[in-house]
């Protein structure tokens, strides 16, 4: 995590690594870490989608 100063902002906002956040929700064996797979893959699949159409 890294704290990063915003433009017009008191507070500096935190910033995570994707890869990081990926990487551990792949090898959590719970039922969160389903839901955060199942969650990440349909934002991915949007996100790629969303790009294809620009």
């Amino acid at each position: 995590m890294q704290k990063m100063p915003i433009a017009h902002s008191d507070k500096p906002v935190a910033l995570y690594s994707l890869d990081v956040i990926i990487s551990v929700g792949s090898r959590v064996k719970s039922q969160h870490g389903t839901q955060f797979r199942q969650w990440a893959t349909k934002r991915l699949k949007d996100y790629l989608a969303g790009l294809r159409h620009q």
